[in-house]
């Protein structure tokens, strides 16, 4: 949920990266819901989707992951490949969000990956749930 401290983060490098160097890349697990229902605006390819089929290898990042895996825009990062840790093969990134504060306003951007929930299953996973869903049991 932006504004809560998630802290997990794993070690993640672009897969074609002659030095191999990772870094810490705060992870979300998520479903296709997550970005509208935080109001997470796409800034460049776009989010997970059940219309695509099988979106459980693919990434979206933001946009100060853009940056730390070294792209020079968020459309160059569109089909790249990223190394996640506990993962056994690379990820495709297949969007990028505009940066928003995943934890307190007073912190700098972090460098996020939205990868999807049923990729990692140790990873928590974010709910969001709309005041309608809830029904009175008798």
């Amino acid at each position: 949920m932006p504004g809560e401290e998630v802290a997990t983060f794993l070690s993640n490098r672009r897969t074609n990266d002659a030095l191999k160097q990772n870094r810490l890349y705060e992870m979300l697990a998520c479903d296709p819901d997550y970005v509208d229902a935080y109001g997470l605006q796409v800034v460049a390819g776009r989010n997970f989707s059940e219309d695509y089929g099988d979106d459980v290898d693919k990434l979206v990042i933001n946009e100060t992951a853009v940056r730390n895996l070294g792209f020079t825009s968020n459309d160059e990062a569109i089909g790249e490949l990223v190394n996640v840790e506990c993962t056994d093969a690379p990820m495709q990134i297949i969007g990028v969000v505009k940066d928003y504060h995943q934890q307190a306003l007073s912190k700098n951007y972090t460098p996020i990956m939205l990868i999807h929930k049923d990729k990692i299953a140790w990873l928590p996973t974010t709910l969001y749930l709309y005041r309608n869903d809830f029904r009175r049991s008798s």
